[in-house]
């Protein structure tokens, strides 16, 4: 397969990391990269972190022209986020799940909103959530006329921003949210883009389907968040 045929748009001179963590996502992979590939911004760099796999998602990865297929021993998507930040050259970052797809125009659409907003660290946008067949539906009320909330895992946001605060913590639980809280400490502005620019997979293998982890998660991220109020800054 290759990903770089597509006529690529007029901006050109931020170069965007895309990273992907996967452990055993053969089955949805190669859409999520296709997804990746399909922006018609350029240059982009697609870093496929394999968390361990014990599948072929390594190879579904290292199928496409120029992907960047980082192998790790398995130890959870925070850590091989950070991996795949490690390695990531570009100017901005942006996450992908193995298990979902970015929408076309996503990416330009989001450099063009921190090229007009100098004081914008981190902008994020709405996802679309699409239930596999024979998966259980998502609460209701984490929905509204199909739409989920923001996704924090559609942010795209300045390398050199998620370096200072520190990358994302593997201990959380619930590291999109302890890393959001750690943004807003570090007095970092994150804006929400009014468009879907994610289409999330509901299947009964999501980490949110762990209630209890993510409780435990938010609860031990909000206690620290608190307590890096208190003392004015970022610990």
């Amino acid at each position: 397969m290759t990903g770089g045929d597509r006529a690529p748009s007029a901006r050109t001179a931020t170069k965007v990391s895309v990273i992907v963590p996967v452990f055993n996502g053969e089955r949805f992979l190669t859409d999520a990269i296709q997804s990746v590939f399909a922006q018609d911004h350029r240059p982009l760099e697609v870093i496929v972190v394999d968390d361990g796999s014990t599948d072929g998602s390594a190879e579904a990865a290292g199928s496409f022209e120029g992907v960047i297929v980082v192998r790790i021993e398995h130890a959870g998507p925070a850590i091989a986020r950070n991996a795949g930040l490690s390695v990531a050259t570009g100017d901005v970052v942006t996450f992908l799940d193995a298990d979902d797809r970015m929408t076309e125009g996503r990416l330009s659409s989001q450099l063009a909103y921190l090229d007009g907003h100098a004081d914008v660290g981190c902008v994020l946008t709405r996802q679309q959530l699409s239930v596999e067949p024979g998966a259980a539906p998502i609460p209701s009320r984490r929905v509204t006329n199909g739409l989920g909330e923001p996704s924090v895992g559609s942010m795209l946001i300045r390398r050199e921003t998620l370096e200072r605060v520190g990358g994302l913590d593997a201990g959380s639980g619930t590291e999109w949210m302890e890393l959001l809280f750690r943004l807003q400490d570090a007095g970092v502005r994150i804006e929400v883009a009014p468009q879907v620019g994610l289409v999330r997979r509901v299947h009964d293998d999501n980490r949110s389907r762990d209630v209890g982890a993510l409780r435990n998660g938010l609860t031990k991220a909000i206690r620290e968040h608190l307590v890096r109020r208190r003392a004015g800054g970022t610990t």
